[in-house]
C-alpha cells in the first residue's frame, strides 16, 4: 500500500455499554438502533452518512470523517444530536433496549483497503473507547446516555480553543493505560454535567497548596498578635504593684482555628 493511500480523517468510535451481557434479540435491536440513531443525528447536523467511511465492530461502529468535515462540528453539534436521539429512544424503549454509548474521537492518517480500515490512528481510537475511566464515567452518569473521550490531540487542536461548539471547562483530563499503551492522556466529557462523574477528585495543585500555606501563615501571625494584645490588656487591668507575682494574670482560654499545619 502506497503512502498516498493514507488520508487524514477524524475517527469516531462508538461502543454500546453492556452489549455482550444482553441476549441475542436485545443485541440485534441495539445494533440496529445505533445505526439508525447515528444516521439521524448526522442528518440533523448536515452530514450525509453515506459519504462517511464506516466499519462495523459488532458492539458498535467506527466512523471516518474526511478533512472537509470540521472536527468542531463533531465534538459539538453531532455529539449533542446523538444525545437528543438517544434520549428519544429512551422514552420509547425499556432500558434493556436503549443503547448507552461510549464515544471516542481522535484524528490522523487512515488507510482504506478492500477489507476495511487500518492505521495507528484507527488502533488508537479503539483503545480510547475502551478506556476504563470512560467506562466508569458512563456508569456514574445517570442523566445522560453517552459520554465522550477526546484524544489529547483533538483537545489541544480544537476543544481548548472554545469555538462555542464545545465548552472546554466541562472536559476533565485523565491518564490511563490499555494493552501495550501506557500513560495515555485524554479528555472526558459527560453531557449535562459540569464535570464528568465517577472520576477521583483532583489532588490539590501546587498553586492552591502555596495559597493555602500563605493563608495559614497570615492566620498564625494574626493569632500571635491577638494573644500578645490580650495578655497586655490583662496585665494593665491588674491592681498597681511594684511586681507581679504568682499567677496574677490568670488563665487565658483561646480557641485557635488553624487552617493548616501551623505550629503555634
Amino acid at each position: 500500500m502506497a503512502a498516498e493511500d493514507a488520508t487524514h480523517h477524524s475517527i469516531m468510535a462508538l461502543d454500546i455499554e453492556g452489549f455482550t451481557q444482553r441476549d441475542n434479540p436485545a443485541q440485534i435491536s441495539l445494533h440496529d438502533a445505533v445505526y439508525g440513531i447515528v444516521g439521524a443525528a448526522a442528518s440533523d447536523v448536515g452530514i450525509d452518512l453515506d459519504q462517511i467511511g464506516q466499519a462495523d465492530t459488532g458492539d458498535g461502529m467506527l466512523l471516518f470523517f474526511p478533512a472537509s468535515v470540521p472536527t468542531a462540528l463533531l465534538v459539538g453539534p453531532l455529539v449533542r444530536a446523538l444525545g437528543d436521539r438517544l434520549a428519544e429512544r429512551a422514552k420509547q424503549s425499556s432500558a434493556q433496549y436503549t443503547p448507552r454509548l461510549r464515544i471516542a474521537l481522535h484524528h490522523g492518517l487512515a488507510h482504506r483497503g478492500e477489507r476495511g480500515w487500518t492505521g495507528d490512528a484507527v488502533n488508537f481510537t479503539c483503545r480510547l473507547v475502551d478506556a476504563q475511566p470512560l467506562r466508569e464515567v458512563l456508569a456514574a452518569a445517570s442523566r445522560t446516555n453517552l459520554v465522550l473521550i477526546a484524544s489529547d490531540q483533538v483537545y489541544e487542536a480544537v476543544i481548548r480553543h472554545d469555538y462555542r461548539a464545545a465548552d472546554p471547562a466541562t472536559y476533565r483530563a485523565v491518564t490511563f493505560s490499555v494493552k501495550q499503551l501506557k500513560n495515555i492522556r485524554a479528555w472526558i466529557y459527560a453531557p449535562g454535567y459540569p464535570n464528568p462523574p465517577g472520576l477521583p477528585s483532583e489532588p490539590l495543585g501546587p498553586a492552591a497548596a502555596d495559597a493555602g500555606a500563605d493563608e495559614a501563615d497570615v492566620d498564625a501571625g494574626e493569632v500571635g498578635a491577638r494573644l500578645g494584645a490580650a495578655a497586655e490588656t490583662v496585665v494593665r487591668n491588674q491592681p498597681q504593684a511594684d511586681t507581679v507575682e504568682g499567677n496574677q494574670i490568670g488563665e487565658m482560654h483561646v480557641t485557635i482555628h488553624n487552617p493548616g499545619s501551623v505550629r503555634l
